[in-house]
């Protein structure tokens, strides 16, 4: 499944650099980049509840800077993203949350460009996803993402982005994926993105929460008698957990579990 899924976010992957890559060795790419001025633009966005916010250089695939209530919200520091590339959001997002949030900035940006040019600074995509916390804990948010730098071809730059917390009004995982075009003030438009994939079983019920815990501390290298005395359970109800897991995931070694807890967004 996961081979797929990976075949799939690639082929996903490169449509989206195919848009990304187009403002590469611009002279006018260059120069915005040099005069570009982050603080009046946090000035210009703001949010009604806690967020952080995430500037990334869509060109490069690249996290600029980040800043808010990162740390507060999510566990991490911003020097764990700051000046890495995209891959670094595999500590907070699964690879299926990554792969429809991929589809849908490939839909995005077909229908960027397919706007006029002095359209584009008035359009930027919403989407909803469950973050994971650095202690493993998760909640929902709200990602709004901005372009606010473009080169003289209004090919955009920068995108900010402003992820909310919205677990106190939001408690499904339904993912909700959108474009808010607001070129036209007086008749904003909402086009709804379809980020539909062929999703493996619910993870909450693929294995349970006591099987997750133990599969975390087989990541962190334990034995099941490690393991027993960390968790203050018998050796033998760890080993009946470990062939559970074996069986539920299609797995023949430890090492298989692993992959797929990590797949999955459980470790």
């Amino acid at each position: 499944m996961e081979i797929k899924q990976y075949k799939e976010l690639l082929t996903y992957w490169h449509q989206f650099t195919y848009f990304t890559n187009r403002v590469i060795g611009k002279k006018s790419t260059i120069l915005a980049k040099t005069t570009f001025d982050l603080d009046e633009h946090l000035k210009l966005y703001h949010c009604i509840d806690n967020f952080f916010y995430v500037l990334a250089d869509s060109v490069n695939h690249t996290i600029v800077k980040v800043g808010g209530g990162i740390e507060s919200l999510t566990g991490y520091q911003p020097s764990d993203f700051e000046g890495k590339g995209y891959y670094s959001t595999l500590k907070t997002h699964s690879i299926w949350e990554l792969l429809k949030i991929t589809k849908g900035g490939v839909k995005y940006f077909e229908y960027l460009f397919s706007r006029p040019a002095e359209d584009r600074k008035y359009i930027k995509v919403n989407y909803t996803f469950e973050l994971k916390r650095k202690d493993g804990r998760r909640f929902q948010c709200m990602n709004q993402s901005i372009p606010v730098l473009f080169n003289d071809d209004m090919e955009p730059i920068y995108f900010l982005n402003i992820i909310t917390d919205i677990s106190l009004i939001k408690t499904d995982k339904n993912v909700l994926h959108y474009i808010i075009d607001s070129s036209d003030i007086q008749n904003i438009k909402r086009i709804d993105i379809n980020v539909a994939i062929n999703l493996p079983i619910n993870d909450d019920e693929l294995i349970s929460k006591a099987e997750k815990r133990v599969l975390r501390l087989i990541a962190d290298g334990l034995s099941s008698k490690q393991i027993a005395s960390e968790l203050f359970l018998s050796q033998h109800t760890i080993n009946t957990h470990r062939r559970n897991m074996l069986e539920k995931l299609n797995c023949t070694s430890s090492s298989e579990m692993i992959k797929k807890g990590i797949l999955n967004g459980w470790l």
